[in-house]
């Protein structure tokens, strides 16, 4: 990330309870990982989510993260694991619909959505 203070360093990835704080499984990112180790087509996101929701397949878990994770295709692999997700994204990203690419002025309680397949998205 070319902002960053700091470009080096390690990377601590987490899987919470959200009422507790208790830590149930994490990831430390050193950095890229092999190809062996990744599949193709999937980013760096992606894979720590489905890494660290790999055993809550078919529990109905419902999990969150911000929109650094979030993409349509993770979702709907989520919801063919089982697993209930909600999360933040960037109006840039890939298979938005058009309502979040455009910025509409609303009134404060209003909103709109949209839906495809298994997701729905909220402004």
């Amino acid at each position: 990330m070319p902002t960053k203070p700091v470009k080096r360093g390690f990377k601590v990835w987490g899987r919470t309870d959200s009422e507790t704080g208790y830590v149930y499984q994490f990831d430390l990112y050193k950095g890229k990982a092999d190809c062996s180790e990744s599949s193709p087509g999937t980013g760096l996101g992606s894979r720590v989510v489905l890494s660290l929701t790999h055993s809550l397949q078919k529990s109905g878990t419902h999990v969150t993260f911000d929109n650094f994770f979030s993409s349509f295709e993770l979702l709907e692999e989520l919801h063919m694991m089982g697993i209930f997700a909600t999360c933040s994204v960037r109006s840039n990203k890939k298979k938005l619909p058009v309502l979040a690419k455009k910025r509409t002025p609303m009134e404060k309680g209003d909103y709109k959505w949209r839906t495809s397949q298994c997701t729905a998205y909220i402004q």
